[in-house]
């Protein structure tokens, strides 16, 4: 499911969501659910926003260049490879990125 959808869910303020952790050497998997906050560039909370901004100073640069590309699922239409992208790392989250933060109630 893409965040879009996501947000189109009825709910109040969070959704509830499922997730599944799966150990490939135990072959255990554990399914957490809870309710589910996403937050995005636009969310007024100025915690949340550091949260968000945390989350993404935590991860590299090669990770971060992963928000830059061509949406999942949409047809590739130019025949030229996709030019070299490259990121100031000192600036703060692309707007594509979302932070969900799961509450879990049940595991």
């Amino acid at each position: 499911m893409q965040i879009e959808e996501l947000k189109k869910c009825p709910s109040a303020e969070y959704l509830l969501l499922q997730i599944c952790w799966y150990f490939t050497e135990s072959w255990e998997q554990f399914r957490i659910a809870g309710r589910t906050d996403i937050i995005d560039g636009s969310n007024p909370d100025c915690v949340k926003i550091q949260q968000r901004e945390k989350a993404w100073f935590s991860t590299s640069v090669k990770s971060q260049l992963q928000y830059l590309g061509p949406n999942p699922g949409l047809p590739f239409l130019s025949e030229q490879p996709i030019q070299d992208l490259s990121i100031d790392s000192s600036t703060g989250p692309v707007n594509a990125l979302c932070l969900l933060v799961l509450d879990p109630d049940q595991v």
